[in-house]
């Protein structure tokens, strides 16, 4: 009965819709065809990526950042770690008194005698420096008689 209730009704409103459709265009109640349309929600799973795919997408991202930091921090480390500390420095004056005095780097390196070898070096590079078309003349020369 229930079922005969619905075809009913189901036939009712599509004799309704046909001719209301037919009047509103214009055209033969023949020619319009009605059907029942139901609307479904489609929902799309949702996506999920493996986390090899996601670290490294992270890692293309900010590796090179990353990398960027810890060469800093590494060098800031490097530095920090090869300059003298305030521990190598003494503490009292009474320990001060008892070390050697310091000599000065300068007067070090003036006293020193230059060898006779980085003298000559010198010398030619003061001269090359002084006259550059001379030094290669000379050296295109020397190309010249060894080949």
């Amino acid at each position: 009965a229930f079922d005969q209730a619905v075809a009913d009704f189901r036939q009712t409103v599509e004799a309704n819709v046909t001719t209301s459709v037919s009047n509103a265009i214009g055209a033969p109640a023949e020619q319009v065809s009605v059907t029942s349309f139901v609307r479904v929600e489609n929902t799309p799973p949702p996506a999920s990526l493996p986390w090899t795919t996601v670290l490294t997408d992270w890692f293309r991202r900010w590796g090179g950042t990353l990398g960027l930091g810890m060469f800093a921090l590494m060098a800031l480390w490097m530095v920090r770690r090869g300059g003298s500390s305030a521990t190598d420095e003494p503490e009292d004056e009474e320990e001060e008194a008892d070390l050697p005095p310091r000599p000065d780097p300068m007067e070090v390196l003036e006293a020193a005698e230059p060898d006779a070898e980085q003298m000559a070096r010198e010398e030619l590079q003061n001269a090359v420096r002084d006259n550059p078309e001379t030094a290669a003349a000379v050296i295109g020369k020397w190309i010249r008689s060894g080949a």
